[in-house]
């Protein structure tokens, strides 16, 4: 009885509410730790916030917004999109991070991402390896001749 009073004070106060903590929840994992709201929806859900709640801390976040914070996690991480494999795994990281699956894949295959590589300049790479991939040219340098060793 002590414990429901004791809560009961502290929802007319405004401190415990569950509305409010899954919007500032949301927020926080949305700008600090580039969660999307997949992974927010199961976190809350987790903390047992009601369903109502988490629909509409999630509902705060437009899919343009969701767009751009995907496309700009991406480039933060230095993401190369030029191979479908590359594309692939930012794919999946992006939605290991909770982005839905449309959301993560405009953002991987928009032009948008396009940026300097910081790869080297590939006409400075003239040798190919056995595995087909393009390798920095060979540098030789001068190796003085080894005496070989007899015994007298």
């Amino acid at each position: 009885e002590e414990i429901a009073t004791t809560i009961e004070r502290l929802v007319g106060m405004g401190e415990l509410d569950d509305a409010r903590f899954a919007r500032l929840f949301a927020e926080d994992k949305r700008e600090l730790s580039d969660w999307g709201p997949e992974r927010i929806r199961e976190a809350l859900l987790a903390r047992g916030v009601g369903i109502e709640h988490v629909e509409a801390a999630l509902d705060a976040d437009s899919y343009d917004r969701q767009l751009a914070r995907a496309r700009e996690l991406l480039e933060r991480k230095g993401a190369d999109l030029e191979s479908d494999v590359a594309r692939g795994r930012a794919l999946g990281f992006l939605t290991r991070r909770g982005y839905e699956y449309d959301v993560a894949y405009e953002a991987v295959r928009s032009p948008l991402v396009a940026r300097p590589s910081i790869a080297p300049d590939r006409s400075e790479l003239t040798r190919r390896s056995t595995c087909g991939r393009t390798c920095p040219p060979l540098r030789l340098t001068a190796v003085a001749p080894r005496r070989l060793m007899t015994r007298n």
